[in-house]
C-alpha cells in the first residue's frame, strides 16, 4: 500500500528553482547575482544561488 501525502505549499518556507543549461560550455555566461536580482524583481523574496549551475533557492 502506498500512502500519498500532499504538500501544502502555502506553508513552505523555501523552494528550489533548477534551471537547465546555465553556464555550460563557457559561452554566454550568466551572472548568478544578476539572475537572483532579476528573480527578486519578479516578486520572489530572499533569492540565492548555489554555485554557477543554475540552482536557485527562493
Amino acid at each position: 500500500m502506498v500512502k500519498v501525502s500532499w504538500i501544502n505549499l502555502s506553508k513552505m518556507k523555501r523552494c528550489t528553482f533548477l534551471v537547465r543549461g546555465i553556464n555550460v560550455g563557457g559561452r554566454n555566461r550568466v551572472v548568478m547575482e544578476k539572475f537572483c536580482h532579476d528573480l527578486e524583481k519578479l516578486g520572489f523574496k530572499n533569492v540565492s544561488s548555489f554555485i554557477n549551475s543554475g540552482n536557485f533557492f527562493l
